[in-house]
């Protein structure tokens, strides 16, 4: 089973489970339950759980485990855990279905989901759409979009671009993804959420206080709170890039991995090269910035990691080293 420790979820997170050490997530869900993926968020989690009642009739699932779906717990003021609470609580400890996206999701398939600060990300399987609950803060510094019908907290422009809603999920669009291209990977920072496709491809959306999205304008300080982008198309620069090679016509490098801390964006590529944009405050961005803010994805020098060699230096190796080959 999945064990995991509790607490430790930043410093704003005073009011944490009571939890001695560390659970299991299937001891909450039931023993009859298998948990086979988890994601701890800002202050909420999201549990993939699966459970043999989903192939019983009513009667035997009575007090039997739950189906199998995304369960969630932990923080809602921001609707966040994709489901309403008895009394219009705004935190539950113990795990519910998600069942604003249950009826979204393909049967027996485990989802690509993942989450930020105030909002949950799912991705249904096909399609260039991506679901979202949650989103912003008492102050309404929105990331993704809230349920349809939910009021003030967390809730983004119902006009906002590329935004539909189906049912009781809020659907993001991906802009230019390909039919035969899907989502691989989700992640969310404190205000944006980050995309990932099986060709290397990487979308970003929500708040660009600090860069984060890596394609749009950061806005002034007084619209940073409130200024909301939806999904662009993140393109990195080619590292190694021939001088006689323009920028806009050079094949920019394919991602196979992507991250997001709470105001920055990381992604890595199948060369093993590590790009960063957004907040640099802290040196977060593992490089020298002109400013604490760099929007720009630029190469980041990773301790220890070694540089992939260029192309040059690979052929080069690959003729021996020298001289006489035709470059």
């Amino acid at each position: 089973p999945v064990r995991y420790d509790a607490g430790g979820g930043g410093d704003e997170g005073e009011d944490e489970a009571d939890v001695d050490g560390g659970y299991e997530p299937s001891a909450f869900l039931g023993g009859d339950a298998s948990v086979r993926a988890v994601r701890v968020c800002g202050f909420h989690l999201l549990a993939w759980a699966e459970g043999r009642s989903a192939s019983r009739s009513a009667a035997e699932r009575a007090g039997a485990a739950p189906a199998s779906g995304l369960y969630t717990w932990g923080e809602n003021a921001a609707r966040q855990l994709c489901r309403s609470l008895d009394g219009g609580l705004d935190y539950d400890a113990e795990p519910g279905l998600a069942s604003s996206v249950a009826g979204l999701l393909p049967d027996g398939e485990l989802p690509v989901f993942g989450c930020g600060g105030f909002h949950t990300l799912v991705h249904a399987g096909g399609g260039p759409a991506v679901l979202s609950c949650g989103g912003g803060e008492e102050d309404d510094e929105a990331d993704s979009v809230g349920e349809p019908g939910d009021e003030g907290t967390g809730a983004a422009p119902p006009a906002a671009p590329g935004l539909e809603r189906d049912g009781s999920a809020a659907r993001l669009l991906l802009p230019g993804i390909e039919a035969e291209d899907s989502v691989v990977h989700l992640a969310g920072g404190h205000v944006h959420s980050v995309a990932l496709s099986a060709k290397g491809r990487v979308w970003t959306w929500g708040s660009n206080s600090h860069g984060q999205l890596g394609w749009a304008p950061v806005p002034p300080p007084s619209e940073a709170a409130v200024r909301l982008f939806p999904p662009g198309a993140v393109r990195l620069p080619p590292r190694h890039r021939p001088e006689s090679a323009p920028a806009a016509t050079a094949a920019p490098p394919r991602v196979v991995a992507v991250a997001a801390g709470g105001y920055h964006t990381l992604a890595l590529t199948e060369e093993g090269d590590v790009y960063s944009w957004g907040a640099n405050h802290h040196g977060q961005l593992l490089r020298a910035s002109p400013s604490p803010v760099d929007p720009m994805p630029r190469w980041a020098a990773v301790p220890g990691m070694t540089p992939a060699p260029s192309p040059v230096e690979r052929r080069g190796a690959a003729g021996g080293g020298g001289g006489g080959g035709a470059a």
